[in-house]
């Protein structure tokens, strides 16, 4: 089960080692159609190196914290209690800029280039949750992820509402919609 910028993992590692993968379930995955790098070649290895003291200048001084603080950037969800929230918040505050993070983000086009010509086996059972609110700011995403699945037989693509952090908000309803899916392929 892969989140967001996962997708690509989620596609690479069932590629690679199909032996250890009996199902594929994505939240709002990115697929290497909806990003890709210029065609004059991979800018984000042209980048200056990442994890910088820049990048890492909000959290540093306190904006990211104080943010949270706030809860700007609490789950959209009620099903969260008080101390796995305030855990939430310093996970935030201390991966703001983080390195490794923000090289992943530089290097989506070039990775998307990579991973493009990879498909999910025709047998294997993938099921993707797509955001709503994704979907009304991005058109072609729902299209793109049927796309991605016009081979696999067994594949269902459930739009939820809420944001990209469908665990946050929907988990309920998708641990249902697994538990269907899933019941469906043994």
């Amino acid at each position: 089960m892969g989140h967001s910028i996962a997708g690509f993992t989620t596609l690479h590692y069932a590629n690679k080692y199909p032996a250890e993968v009996s199902a594929v379930i994505g939240i709002d995955p990115t697929v290497p159609t909806a990003t890709t790098a210029p065609s004059d070649g991979p800018a984000p290895a042209e980048l200056p190196p990442s994890g910088n003291f820049w990048e890492r200048m909000p959290s540093t001084i306190g904006l990211v914290r104080w943010a949270a603080a706030v809860g700007l950037t609490d789950p959209d969800s009620d099903s969260y209690t008080t101390a796995e929230i305030d855990r939430m918040r310093m996970l935030q505050s201390w991966n703001f800029g983080n390195q490794a993070l923000t090289d992943e983000t530089n290097r989506i086009g070039e990775n998307s280039l990579k991973i493009q010509a990879l498909r999910y086996a025709d047998q294997l059972p993938v099921l993707q949750f797509l955001a709503r609110e994704t979907i009304q700011r991005r058109p072609e995403w729902q299209d793109i992820h049927e796309r991605q699945l016009l081979n696999v037989t067994h594949h269902e693509l459930v739009v939820l509402d809420g944001k990209h952090y469908l665990h946050w908000s929907q988990s309920a309803e998708m641990a249902k919609r697994i538990d269907e899916f899933l019941g469906g392929t043994q």
